[in-house]
């Protein structure tokens, strides 16, 4: 078979074809993930304590350390207006809001946008009354003692406390339930997730994934069963006398009437480089 010779323009165009292919350039490469944010600045008089009915260890039990990340990163963000400072893993480990779903499921991510950010101080006290498993499902049940915090009043030395509309004798307390679900492999226990950090330097979440979530204070007012009776439980082992934790709403009070103690159970310091 006779070949015919290519003109020029054939030629010009097999030499560009031949070095394009040659110079083919690599992926680029993914960015290397952010670092935690960290702490919040303007909240360094503010603090998470955590504690527990007997038998529940919460720096070693994965569905309490689950539970602890989710509901303190919920705060943060919230308070912040920021998502950056959602815990490591967060994203993963929280299931997609379902709008129109079962009310527990509709807030699972903190909302943000909606106000501006404030300055906390104090400590934010929860109680775990108890952690119920069904198979791999879980259902953490707690108290959020708020009364021990307070927001900042614009243009003032003064605060007001973190309490919702309400003027009784135990307002400031209220009952909530984080449900979650185990990795298909998961044992119980894990390496103790305590220390002097007030936030966790890696993903703690560990595979554990939130599916649903209630608390009067930080999502919509929702009944569940048993309800009343988790308000009753939580009032009863609120710390001190209700005369002691009376703030009214919106007035004024000093930074001496909310107390900063060192966040429990913690987390661990990220280890040196």
């Amino acid at each position: 078979m006779n070949s015919q010779p290519m003109t020029g323009s054939a030629a010009l165009l097999m030499a560009f074809v031949l070095a394009v292919a040659g110079c083919t350039p690599k992926a680029p490469e993914q960015p290397a993930p952010s670092p935690p944010a960290g702490w919040p600045a303007e909240l360094a008089d503010f603090t998470f304590v955590w504690t527990a009915e007997p038998g529940i260890d919460l720096a070693a039990d994965r569905a309490a350390i689950a539970a602890r990340a989710y509901t303190e990163s919920y705060y943060l963000a919230s308070i912040t207006e920021n998502d950056k400072y959602l815990y490591p893993g967060f994203a993963d480990a929280v299931e997609p809001d379902q709008p129109g779903g079962s009310p527990d499921k509709q807030q699972l991510h903190p909302e943000l946008g909606h106000a501006d950010p404030g300055v906390w101080i104090g400590t934010l006290r929860h109680h775990v009354l108890g952690i119920d498993r069904s198979g791999r499902d879980v259902t953490l049940t707690a108290c959020a003692y708020v009364y021990g915090t307070a927001r900042d009043m614009p243009e003032s030395d003064k605060y007001t406390a973190n309490i919702g509309p309400d003027y009784d004798l135990n307002s400031g307390i209220y009952p909530m339930r984080v449900g979650l679900r185990a990795p298909a492999e998961s044992e119980s226990k894990s390496p103790a997730q305590e220390g002097p950090s007030k936030v966790p330097y890696d993903d703690v979440f560990d595979g554990w994934k939130v599916t649903s979530f209630l608390s009067d204070y930080m999502t919509e007012s929702t009944p569940w069963p048993d309800k009343e009776g988790d308000l009753a439980a939580c009032t009863a082992k609120a710390d001190g006398p209700p005369e002691s934790r009376h703030f009214i709403p919106r007035r004024p009070y000093s930074r001496s009437d909310f107390p900063t103690v060192p966040a429990t159970p913690g987390w661990p310091a990220k280890p040196a480089s």
